[in-house]
């Protein structure tokens, strides 16, 4: 998402799990998402560094602890979810983490989420949110078909024809349906910047 956005012109921060990125600032990461003071004055300096969106990972973690509370997100995502981070520390239940993972569509304007995932009717229920989805299924708003293994000298990729909401020919060069979904959710997200399909098939080529 950050590569695509910064193809078509954006000034772009990241915060996730191995660091957060505020232009040429690199600050190696000590949770997923930061504690709520913490991702606060990021926030700040990406404002005073004159970026323009933020990409971050949100953990359930964070949802539990209310780390993100206080600000509504524009997009949630959901890539997918099985049973996780159960533990003492984490989560009592795989049903408790699915409920904590669905806070973020209680706190985003709109949710995008895969639709082939078999959790995530669970996870977005009681949304507040709009929901648009992604997939190989056959109702997804962005779908994708004629998935092709692509093979060219010390190159392994995979390509694919998409339709809904975008239609165009995407071909990428890691290759396996994970590499699919990866794609969908990045364009997905980058169709609400207004972004040029021909900077979408640049930058995940």
């Amino acid at each position: 998402v950050k590569s695509i956005l910064e193809h078509a012109g954006y000034k772009v921060g990241l915060i996730g799990t191995v660091e957060t990125i505020i232009g040429d600032k690199h600050i190696p990461s000590v949770n997923t998402t930061p504690e709520s003071y913490v991702l606060q004055r990021r926030f700040q300096e990406m404002v005073d560094a004159g970026i323009e969106v933020v990409v971050m990972e949100v953990s359930s973690q964070a949802l539990k602890l209310h780390r993100t509370q206080g600000f509504t997100f524009e997009l949630g995502i959901l890539t997918n979810i099985s049973p996780d981070h159960i533990g003492p520390h984490e989560h009592a239940s795989f049903e408790e983490y699915m409920q904590c993972k669905g806070l973020l569509f209680k706190q985003c304007k709109k949710g995008i989420v895969n639709c082939d995932d078999e959790h995530y009717k669970t996870v977005i229920e009681g949304h507040t949110c709009s929901i648009e989805t992604y997939g190989l299924h056959e109702k997804a708003s962005l779908r994708a078909k004629n998935l092709q293994l692509v093979t060219k000298p010390g190159e392994l990729g995979i390509a694919f024809d998409t339709e809904g909401i975008m239609q165009m020919h995407i071909e990428i060069p890691t290759p396996g349906k994970f590499s699919v979904y990866n794609a969908l959710t990045a364009m997905a997200i980058c169709h609400h910047f207004n972004v040029h399909p021909d900077d979408m098939q640049e930058a995940l080529l």
